[in-house]
């Protein structure tokens, strides 16, 4: 049985970490995939791994709201050109 916790997966975190590597200056992501990885994530359930991954990910941000969300979504939309100026 599929289990919708599973949806974080490695693919998942390719995809996610090849996007956070165009907007957060000097991330490392083997750091975060060690992090995110512990020795609990096979034991958490689908909300426990959204909070481990929110909580994980804040560590990698700016404190400010508003500039957490530009990196994350602003840049990411400037890189793919989606977005032009703002």
């Amino acid at each position: 049985m599929a289990l919708f916790k599973n949806i974080y997966d490695r693919a998942f975190f390719d995809l996610l970490n090849s996007s956070l590597e165009v907007v957060i200056p000097h991330f490392d992501k083997r750091e975060f995939l060690q992090t995110i990885f512990d020795a609990d994530w096979e034991q958490r359930e689908l909300k426990q791994r959204m909070r481990h991954i929110s909580t994980i990910l804040k560590n990698y941000l700016s404190n400010s709201y508003l500039q957490s969300v530009e990196q994350l979504i602003i840049e990411h939309l400037k890189y793919k050109g989606i977005l032009r100026k703002v």
